[in-house]
């Protein structure tokens, strides 16, 4: 064969091996291999293992447009040679004695009648992965199509759909860590958790019964969270369920607030096996320890009444108000068959009554258009999915459970991850967020939120079109094109009764306000301070 160990270009392994007998002399002559995209080797070059010599030769062929069959590649050697025939390339790295490092101990650099190889056999799927996991730290976004072309375009070779679905596949498995390695590691994480921050909740549950307990459940609630929640959220929690997107299945609960902003503050998440009564008890539970549900009847909790939650809330919190979301409400009208736009209008209109009067009048409008769907709606309990029927406590009116929503779609690329990784994101999401909220808030004019005076403004503007009569100091009678309403600025209620929902004085209120000359941001409740 060509090339072996007598040429001109080779070294004899006495030669070598002396030489690395004496580490400091090693240091002097030959040279350690550094990892590179695109390696140069030398002979006499020195690897750590045969695995990151066998990794540098193919990398340097593949750079080079070359491919590589390795002839012999066992545990005392690795030879390879240029594929194409005719080719004097070749390469040989052996073991170096009493060491486990590898050394090239013979190097032919030069090829022959040799051609660039667009369809090169050496690119494999562990290669691709650990030679773009780089691109894939700084973009895990990347697709597979971009990660396929910018594979193309740098290397200049072809490659399959399949080959760049398996390489990013191995390149983002490199950069979070097997899901098997996370849960070994899911002790050491939750302990730094609490190391990290005192005031934490970190709770791992692990199965019962079995000779090695496995992981089950996992909630996280960061001291800030706990603290900025109780201090200056109303008593509103959406809670929800979605799932992740990776083998080891499982779903993410989540319970979110409003901040004064009418922002989304998230408060908690756990990692379970499903979303069952158990599971929802368990979340709950460790939410009350932590938020404190005592004045249950104060409470508030928005969900699409999912499975297992709502008999958790009965057994819990029995006295507390359970919204449900129009929307999903909506969804299971049409599943039943229910379905039009004069339909859709009438429910969101009954949905949206802030007095049972209008509520009352919505419903007979739905009676007309469809009398089963009447029948079918007239079934939910109008207390979970229409203003007028909503208690006045928490000072918020919402309909949808955009909260959780909300979340959810922000933490879509952390449900793609392992666990550790997956809750790691979360983490820095909201460290980020809660920074960023802080920064902002720092710049805010005045002492109501802006989106409070952005909802404010409308009501002023709307109010123009009223007219007030004094009854005396607090009362007055507010009067409009076919309708009219009475306001108690002293007990801040209005008999539309969007003032006593959300905090915020109504067009009705604000005309009121207008009457005794005075700022209607005076009047807008504490929830909303800055």
């Amino acid at each position: 064969m060509q090339g072996d160990e007598g040429d001109d270009d080779c070294a004899e392994s006495d030669e070598l091996e002396s030489a690395f007998d004496s580490q400091e002399e090693d240091s002097q002559k030959f040279e350690m291999y550094a990892y590179s995209e695109n390696p140069d080797l030398k002979l006499g070059m020195i690897f750590n293992s045969k695995k990151e010599a066998k990794f540098a030769i193919e990398s340097h062929c593949i750079r080079r447009g070359m491919v590589v069959n390795f002839v012999k590649n066992d545990k005392s050697r690795l030879r390879g040679v240029c594929k194409n025939e005719g080719c004097e390339w070749v390469i040989h790295v052996s073991p170096v004695n009493k060491d486990n490092c590898w050394q090239i101990k013979t190097f032919k650099p030069e090829h022959k009648n040799c051609y660039w190889n667009v369809k090169n056999k050496n690119i494999k799927s562990s290669w691709l992965g650990e030679t773009f996991v780089s691109k894939l730290k700084s973009n895990p976004k990347l697709g597979i199509r971009e990660f396929r072309e910018e594979v193309k375009s740098t290397l200049n070779v072809s490659l399959t759909y399949k080959q760049a679905y398996l390489g990013r596949k191995k390149a983002l498995k490199l950069v979070d860590g097997s899901i098997a390695e996370q849960f070994s590691q899911i002790r050491n994480y939750c302990a730094e958790l609490r190391r990290s921050d005192e005031g934490a909740s970190v709770i791992l549950k692990l199965t019962d019964g079995d000779d090695a307990p496995r992981f089950q459940r996992l909630y996280v609630c960061f001291s800030a969270c706990k603290q900025g929640f109780k201090e200056s959220c109303r008593p509103v929690v959406g809670v929800d369920g979605c799932f992740l997107k990776t083998n080891i299945c499982g779903q993410l609960l989540t319970a979110v607030g409003l901040d004064p902003n009418n922002n989304i503050f998230p408060i908690a998440y756990a990692l379970v096996e499903g979303e069952t009564k158990d599971s929802w008890m368990w979340f709950l539970q460790l939410l009350n320890n932590d938020i404190g549900f005592e004045n249950e009847d104060g409470w508030t909790f928005m969900s699409d009444k999912q499975k297992g939650l709502i008999p958790a809330f009965e057994n819990l919190f029995p006295n507390a108000e359970n919204r449900f979301c129009v929307r999903h409400l909506y969804t299971n009208m049409k599943h039943d068959g229910f379905r039009g736009v004069g339909i859709k209008n009438a429910l969101w209109a009954a949905a949206r009554a802030t007095r049972v009067e209008e509520f009352k009048r919505r419903m007979e409008d739905l009676k007309k258009i469809n009398h089963d769907a009447y029948i079918w709606l007239s079934k939910k309990p109008e207390q979970h999915w229409s203003k007028a029927y909503f208690s006045t406590i928490p000072k918020c009116d919402i309909l949808l459970n955009n909260m959780c929503e909300c979340f959810n779609s922000m933490i879509l690329d952390a449900r793609e991850k392992p666990i550790i990784s997956m809750f790691e994101t979360l983490r820095n999401l909201l460290m980020v967020r809660f920074q960023t909220n802080r920064e902002k808030a720092e710049k805010w004019d005045g002492v109501m939120c802006p989106k409070i005076k952005v909802v404010l403004a409308k009501n002023s503007k709307e109010a123009a079109v009223f007219s007030p009569l004094m009854a005396d100091e607090t009362h007055f009678q507010i009067t409009g094109l076919h309708q009219q309403h009475s306001v108690d600025l002293c007990r801040m209620t209005c008999s539309c009764r969007k003032w006593d929902l959300t905090g915020i004085p109504c067009a009705h209120a604000v005309c009121a306000i207008w009457c005794k000359q005075e700022n209607p941001e005076a009047y807008v409740h504490r929830f909303y301070s800055v």
